[in-house]
């Protein structure tokens, strides 16, 4: 699940979501900007998500930021379930 939340100055936002959540973004928005010259009126705001895309293409390589965030396991489910779990997942973050 990817998720928006403000930054702490309340100047710009970071975007949280695991590898696959950031995978299938990032093709999605290759897919709605097309090709170069496809959309020549829009071409200005193809170059803004195109940005988007090489911030989510450097957090799938590792270059930014992770942040732990609680799956909601605690020892008790796991004990119930008989598995040995993390409790945390990993999400990776832009800004």
């Amino acid at each position: 699940m990817i998720y928006v939340k403000n930054t702490p100055q309340n100047a710009g936002v970071g975007i949280y979501g695991d590898f696959m959540d950031f995978e299938r973004l990032y093709d999605s928005l290759h897919n709605v900007v097309g090709d170069e010259g496809e959309f020549i009126s829009y071409e200005t705001a193809r170059i803004r998500v195109l940005g988007v895309c090489y911030d989510i293409r450097h957090a799938l390589m590792g270059d930014r930021e992770i942040e732990f965030v609680d799956n909601g396991m605690d020892e008790a489910k796991m004990r119930w379930m008989s598995a040995i779990t993390p409790d945390k997942n990993v999400y990776l973050k832009i800004n």
